[in-house]
């Protein structure tokens, strides 16, 4: 004759168990999170330094207009639409053959969601034009605290 054991089977987790696993997650999310939010930041100030920089899209925009109207704009609006200011040659061509950005300048924002800065005198790029975003904090500093701007501080 067989012994027949009167062993229950266990279903499910003891208390113990589940609270040590919440304690391995909570220690594994407090040395994750912060270093996935630095790069969320770093990857967003990337972006905004390759828009702004010589070979980003406003750029080369601002590059092509220059090339075709022989000045770089006046407001960064006018990538959009003729402006005014710009003259059709005496033969009746026409100098401006843009629209040179797509969309509308509403749209043109930083990754914070932020209007881009331009000065198209360029005060820190003489002969050119000065493009910088506000940075994650909004403010513009005229490329001081964390603005990213396309010129190097001298």
């Amino acid at each position: 004759m067989a012994k027949r054991t009167n062993r229950k089977r266990r279903k499910g987790f003891t208390l113990l168990e589940v609270l040590l696993v919440c304690g391995i997650l909570a220690v594994l999310a407090a040395v994750v999170l912060p270093n996935l939010m630095k790069m969320g930041d770093q990857a967003k100030n990337d972006l905004a330094r390759s828009e702004v920089e010589r070979n980003g899209n406003i750029a080369k925009a601002l590059e092509r207009f220059n090339f075709e109207c022989g000045r770089y704009p006046e407001k960064i609006e006018d990538l959009y639409r003729k402006p005014s200011y710009i003259e059709d040659e005496s033969d009746g061509k026409t100098r401006w053959n843009g629209p040179y950005m797509d969309g509308d300048p509403s749209e043109l924002k930083d990754p914070w969601g932020n209007q881009f800065n331009y000065n198209g005198e360029g005060q820190y790029n003489e002969g050119k034009y000065d493009l910088w975003s506000s940075g994650k904090n909004g403010k513009d500093e005229r490329g001081g605290g964390d603005d990213i701007k396309n010129w190097r501080d001298k």
